[in-house]
């Protein structure tokens, strides 16, 4: 990660609190078997200024970063890189998913010290112009012999409850053997664009080019993987005081994992925990960076 963007990162997001968190009598989330985390941030446009200024950084690997032509990258990489098109209306552009997702990048490497074991970048094809499938993050933590794959949710919504709601719907699939497996396969195919090496998704890349159709739920187990998978719920506060929405927050996801009633395999070794940023305009955010993309503002060296 580049020194600019820890700066940035240090002058927008604040970490407040771990939950459950007895002094605030706020309990963890339903889904989570893993303390849930709560940042804030004081000014909006701080966090337009971290996601504008951390696009290429979430979108490439950080070996082919060259510091001395930063703002030709930015533009080659919102081009061919990310979901973006000029022409498309403000509404449009708003729902994009790369927001959310470049805050995932920023947060999970500078407060959780992950390693991107591949950029999102790499999985947006220009023809389809569509949102890149999978995991949101593909990060590493490599703990003495085990290996954590950090692959993630970001969801950037106005309305909190439309941002849960959105992850609920995808949960029990996200921390399926299928699902984790299928996004393997995606990150072995792109196995030469690895940003680091790790010698056991080495060992699995070379197993299963050897042998496409061996059980990948069962070399997860052989090479002592776990799935990491967290989830980051950016919304509008809404005037309210900032512990309420935390609390609305977990009382949302109480009330639909109570509705819902997941049923989740257990197929893999999984933590599932969830990061609030509550701020106070996600649509005027949104706004700024597109406002920036467009004039193709320089970018802070």
């Amino acid at each position: 990660m580049r020194e600019v963007v820890k700066e940035l990162i240090e002058q927008s997001i604040f970490f407040e609190y771990k939950l459950p968190n007895e002094n605030k009598n706020i309990e963890s989330s339903k889904y989570s078997n893993y303390k849930d985390f709560c940042f804030s941030n004081d000014k909006y446009e701080k966090i337009s200024e971290l996601i504008y200024n951390s696009i290429i950084d979430y979108a490439n690997n950080e070996y082919e970063i060259d510091e001395t032509e930063l703002n030709n990258e930015q533009k080659a990489t919102i081009i061919s890189k990310l979901r973006y098109t000029e022409s498309q209306d403000m509404t449009t552009k708003k729902k994009y998913g790369f927001y959310g997702e470049v805050l995932l990048y920023c947060i999970l490497v500078y407060f959780f010290g992950t390693d991107v074991l591949i950029s999102k970048g790499y999985f947006y094809n220009v023809l389809d112009a569509s949102e890149p499938k999978g995991y949101d993050s593909f990060h590493i933590i490599q703990r003495e012999q085990q290996l954590e794959l950090w692959f993630g949710e970001a969801k950037c919504y106005e309305e909190y409850t439309d941002a849960i709601n959105s992850v609920l719907n995808n949960i029990e699939k996200a921390l399926s053997s299928a699902y984790l497996s299928m996004n393997l396969i995606a990150i072995i195919k792109e196995n030469k664009n690895l940003n680091i090496l790790n010698g056991q998704i080495e060992k699995l890349c070379k197993e299963w080019k050897g042998n496409p159709v061996i059980n990948l739920k069962d070399q997860i187990s052989k090479y002592n993987m776990k799935l990491i998978y967290p989830i980051l719920i950016v919304a509008d506060k809404k005037n309210k005081e900032y512990d309420q929405c935390i609390r609305d927050c977990i009382e949302h996801i109480e009330k639909e994992f109570n509705k819902r009633k997941p049923n989740f395999s257990n197929e893999i070794n999984s933590s599932v925990f969830f990061m609030f940023l509550p701020i106070e305009s996600v649509g005027k955010m949104k706004e700024k960076v597109i406002e920036w993309i467009s004039m193709e503002k320089q970018l802070k060296l």
